[in-house]
């Protein structure tokens, strides 16, 4: 037995030996690494989300073929952990760097200002604060011990000097002798995020079609509910507000995950039709595997 294996995901679910690990974009692969007992699916950066979701339940196959003692990772061209490459490395084939995905990086807040730099700036002695003994027409002065006198901060001087402003402050000269106005970290855009998810979800759902055996009704996304319009996959947030419990008798749930997250879940109704589980997994298996982990 080869100590690293290769396998080509087929469209129907097939997992196809190759003798070398050939990277193509387009296509989604099982790397199965018996001297770490990892596995690994890994992506191609142009592979349909149809493709994905079918390597995604043939690695839990490859997983309970060769035993719940191997550990399994997710690998994105582009992306791939150093783990990864060691195990291309180990069978003797030859890796090619792709480059990364991009990703959008959200800053949540601007940094604060940093005080002790605005007070020099301004000509502040900044070393050698010391108590203030006199605080005019202050409750508290006259107190007596130093140590119940209140201490002048760099933020109570600045604000004497009447500039809180790190806008206002003098930017750092440039090497041409000019200042340079600091640039801003970027802020969180809670509707951008919201609008890409939906989007993504939408994208999904245009994919994958309508699944044999159940309706779609509602899909949840983030925390929201929205209606699924039939043929155009087009999603229509509900206008009702939202209070109170609801059960889900009549509906299955199904989670579509996606690089490690929830992308949405979706509430069908069942036909009575057939069912078609060719892209399904059970949550029971993630569950029964995460124990087993655990166990380790």
């Amino acid at each position: 037995m080869q100590i690293v294996e290769f396998f080509k995901v087929s469209p129907d679910g097939e997992c196809l030996p190759l003798e070398a690990f050939d990277q193509k974009s387009d296509e989604v692969y099982i790397i199965v690494d018996h001297d770490s007992r990892k596995i690994y699916l890994w992506k191609g950066s142009e592979a349909g989300v149809r493709l994905n979701f079918i390597g995604s339940r043939t690695m839990t196959d490859k997983r309970k073929e060769v035993g719940f003692h191997y550990k399994t990772g997710i690998e994105d061209q582009g992306d791939e952990s150093n783990s990864f490459k060691e195990s291309i490395a180990r069978s003797g084939g030859e890796f090619v760097e792709a480059a990364p995905p991009k990703k959008q990086l959200y800053v949540e807040s601007e940094a604060p200002p940093d005080l002790e730099a605005m007070a020099r700036e301004q000509g502040i002695d900044v070393d050698n604060l010391e108590y203030d003994d006199t605080l005019e027409g202050s409750p508290v002065a006259g107190m007596g011990a130093v140590g119940n006198r209140p201490q002048r901060s760099i933020l109570t001087m600045l604000d004497e000097s009447g500039d809180l402003s790190p806008e206002s402050a003098p930017a750092p000269p440039t090497k041409a002798g000019k200042a340079k106005a600091p640039a801003k970290p970027a802020k969180f855009d809670i509707n951008s995020y919201n609008s890409e998810r939906i989007k993504k979800a939408q994208d999904i759902l245009k994919e994958l079609k309508d699944t044999k055996g159940y309706t779609r009704e509602m899909v949840v996304i983030n925390n929201k509910l929205f209606n699924v319009k039939a043929n155009n996959y087009e999603l229509e947030e509900f206008d009702n507000a939202l209070e109170g419990i609801f059960n889900v008798n009549e509906y299955t749930p199904r989670l579509i995950c996606q690089s490690g997250e929830v992308v949405l879940m979706e509430l069908l109704r069942p036909t009575g039709e057939e069912m078609d589980t060719e892209l399904t997994q059970n949550l029971s298996d993630l569950t029964t595997m995460f124990m087993i982990e655990i166990e380790d």
